[in-house]
C-alpha cells in the first residue's frame, strides 16, 4: 500500500509492508522493528552519505513510539539495508497465542528538481506517517494506539491483581482477556473516536481536573517537528 502527495512540483510518497501479513487481531512482538528507508530522488539515504543527518532524522521518530509505551532504540550501521531501524520493545503483553507483528518496512521518498529543504521534507513525511498511522491504528490498536495501549496496560495489571486477591492465582487466559480489551479500544480509544467525542471527553476531564487520566492531549506527529537545537 502507498500514499502519495504533491506540493507544487515535489512528490512525496509512503509505502509500507508488514514482515508477515497480520490477522485481524494482532499485538506487537516482544521487539517490533520498524525498518525505515528514506529515498531522495531515488537515492537511498544511508550513514555513508551523512551519518550526522541520518542520526538526527532517526531520533525524531522516537518520541511518538515512546508515547505509545514502547522502549525504543535506534539501530544505524553501514551493514543495514535501511536508512535506520527503530526497535520498539513492548513491556505490556506477556506470552500468548495471539498473532504478533514483528517488523514493518516503511519507505519514505521524495522526487524534486529543486534543492530539498529538510524541514519541508520532514513536515511532508510527518503528514504521510500520520495518515498511515490513522488507518493502521484502527486495524491494530494494540500496536499503534497510545491511549489504547495505556488502557490495556492498566486493565491487565488490575485484572491480574484482583484475580490473585480473589482466587489466589494470577494464571489466566491472557489471550482472551486481551482480545476483549482490544475490542473496547477499537471502539472507543483510538484517535478518531476520541476526536469525534472530544467535546464530551474534555468536558469530563475538566470536571476531574487534578486526577490521573489515561486520556491526554498529544500532537499527532509521528516525526518530531521541533526545530533543531542551536549551540
Amino acid at each position: 500500500m502507498s500514499i502519495t502527495i504533491r506540493e507544487d512540483d515535489v512528490y512525496y510518497q509512503l509505502e509500507f509492508m508488514y514482515g508477515t501479513v497480520p490477522e485481524l487481531l494482532a499485538i506487537p512482538a516482544p521487539t517490533m522493528i520498524l525498518d525505515i528507508k528514506i529515498y531522495l530522488n531515488s537515492h537511498l539515504l544511508t550513514v555513508a552519505d551523512d551519518e550526522e543527518l541520518v542520526r538526527s532524522i532517526a531520533t525524531r521518530f522516537q518520541p511518538f513510539w515512546n508515547q505509545c509505551h514502547y522502549d525504543t532504540s535506534i539501530s544505524i550501521s553501514d551493514a543495514c539495508p535501511s536508512t535506520f531501524s527503530l526497535l520498539c520493545r513492548d513491556p505490556i503483553f506477556v506470552s500468548n497465542s495471539l498473532t504478533k507483528i514483528s517488523s514493518i518496512a516503511i519507505r519514505l521518498s521524495v522526487l524534486s528538481l529543486e534543492e530539498i529543504d529538510l524541514q519541508k521534507l520532514l513536515a511532508a513525511f510527518s503528514y504521510l506517517m500520520a495518515s498511515w498511522f490513522l488507518n493502521e491504528e484502527k486495524k491494530y490498536p494494540a500496536v499503534f494506539s497510545p491511549v489504547g495501549r495505556q488502557f490495556i496496560k492498566l486493565n491487565l495489571f488490575w485484572y491480574k491483581k484482583m484475580r490473585y486477591e480473589v482466587l489466589g492465582t494470577d494464571v489466566f487466559d491472557s489471550g482472551q482477556v486481551i482480545t476483549d480489551y482490544i475490542d473496547v479500544v477499537r471502539s472507543h480509544y483510538t484517535t478518531l473516536p476520541l476526536m469525534s467525542n472530544a467535546g464530551n471527553t474534555f468536558s469530563g476531564l475538566r470536571n476531574h481536573r487534578g486526577r490521573n487520566c489515561i486520556i491526554k492531549s498529544y500532537p499527532l506527529h509521528l516525526i518530531d517537528m521541533s526545530p533543531p537545537e542551536t549551540v
